[in-house]
Parts: C-alpha cells; sequence; structure tokens
C-alpha cells in the first residue's frame, strides 16, 4: 500500500514513504441520548463527527525504488564477474550432451551477466529528514491533503506522530493519526448609515433652556413613548 501527504502551504513538497503496512479509515457520527419522537425526522437527532484517520508509515534509509517526487536515485547496471565453470568430460551421453552445449555457446560468445541496482549520489537520512518535517506540519498546524488507495482526505491536520525505533531497526513505522478540520470562510455585512451628527434622527441638539418638570408622559403621544427606535424612524421619514 501508499499514500503521500500534500501540504497546503504552497511550499510543492510532498511527503512519502517507502511503504505503508496499515491504515485505519474511521466515520462516526454522533446519535441523541435523548428520546426521538415517532415521525421526527431521525437525521435531525444524528451529527457526523470529524473524519479520523491512522496510519503506520515504514521509511528506510535504503529504499527500493526512486522516489517519483524527490527523484532521488538512479539505476544503474553492473556488470558481474561470475567465473565460468567448465564441465567436466566423463564418458556419459549427458556429459558429452552438456560439453557440446559449452563448446557451441564459446562460438557465438557468452551472455552478459548483469544486474540492475539502485544507487545514490549524495548521502541522505530518509528517517531524519520525514520526522522533522511531520513535526513541523504538525507543531504549525498546516492544513493537509491525504492521498490514500480508499479516499483522498482534505482540509486534515497532524493530530498524533509517533517515531518508535529499536535497536538494530534499518526503519522507523511512523504512527500517523490525522483528524478532519472543519473549515468555514466568514462573511462581512455592511453597517447601517451613520446618521448626521451622530444624534437620533439625524438632527443636531438644541439648547431649550431650563425646563420645568413635567408630570409623566405629559406632551408625549402614547404610541411614541420617547423611545429611541421612534425617533429613528422619525428622523428617517417612515412615521
Amino acid at each position: 500500500m501508499t499514500a503521500f501527504i500534500v501540504p497546503d502551504d504552497d511550499s510543492g513538497r510532498i511527503v512519502t514513504f517507502d511503504v505503508i503496512e496499515n491504515e485505519l479509515h474511521e466515520s462516526v457520527v454522533e446519535v441523541s441520548d435523548h428520546p426521538v419522537e415517532v415521525g421526527v425526522n431521525v437525521s435531525d437527532h444524528v451529527r457526523p463527527l470529524p473524519e479520523r484517520l491512522s496510519l503506520t508509515a515504514y521509511t528506510t534509509n535504503t529504499p527500493i525504488a526512486i522516489n517519483p517526487f524527490t527523484q532521488r536515485g538512479e539505476h544503474k547496471a553492473i556488470a558481474l564477474n561470475v567465473p565460468q565453470w567448465t564441465v567436466p568430460v566423463e564418458p556419459t551421453p549427458g556429459a558429452l550432451y552438456r560439453a557440446g552445449l559449452q563448446a557451441l555457446g564459446s562460438l557465438f560468445g557468452e551472455p552478459e551477466r548483469v544486474a540492475t541496482v539502485l544507487t545514490f549520489a549524495d548521502a541522505f537520512n530518509a528517517i531524519y529528514e520525514t520526522f522533522e518535517i511531520l513535526q513541523e506540519l504538525q507543531t504549525n498546524a498546516v492544513l493537509l491533503q491525504i492521498v490514500t488507495p480508499i479516499k483522498v482526505y482534505e482540509d486534515v491536520i497532524l493530530e498524533r506522530v509517533a517515531a518508535p525505533r529499536n535497536a538494530g531497526d534499518a526503519g522507523v513505522a511512523f504512527g500517523l493519526d490525522v483528524r478532519q478540520l472543519r473549515v468555514v470562510e466568514s462573511g462581512q455585512v455592511a453597517a447601517p448609515p451613520v446618521p448626521a451628527d451622530d444624534v437620533p434622527g439625524g438632527h443636531p441638539l438644541l439648547n431649550k433652556g431650563g425646563q420645568g418638570a413635567k408630570p409623566p408622559g405629559a406632551g408625549e403621544d402614547e404610541g411614541k413613548g420617547g423611545s429611541i427606535a421612534y425617533n429613528l424612524l422619525s428622523g428617517q421619514g417612515l412615521l
């Protein structure tokens, strides 16, 4: 199995592994503990939780294939110096037949014995590089896209990174726990225009001098109530 991680940070990096040992895809919903009435839409009482993904991703410093993204490594053909075995001549039909085939092969030349191996121009430490990148993505809470054979996960973050290692291990089986993050966009609403002179109704306040005490409600319409809402509507010509 294989899987790779694409950080959403415009870096162009792609995190790969030698092999994915196991995957765990989790899709869980939260069901209401309260009784549901007959005839009520049951979906109103079920809430999907963020999806989760767990991976065990194995990385070594001795890969057996060229990384298609980093192009690290090169295949080369190496000639093998294999000594030729001479068939002993024995007075048997089988031995004479093999000796004849060997003599016939020498007339046309021996087949070339080569082996194709994966070589690297520079030394590297893929285990250290991978662990450093994973910790960076986790610490900085970088949104990720993770591609697996089953599903492509969008807007996920690394919740846990584990790197167990024992003496003598040739590589590290990284344990990764991934959780989907709900991403929303915030909207902006235009504020209403501010009335002139910052006063209700848009008219400046007038100094009427000293006023005597008035009984409650005197000189006011009962529907007005002296409210700010009324003054605003009146100032806009809506009353």
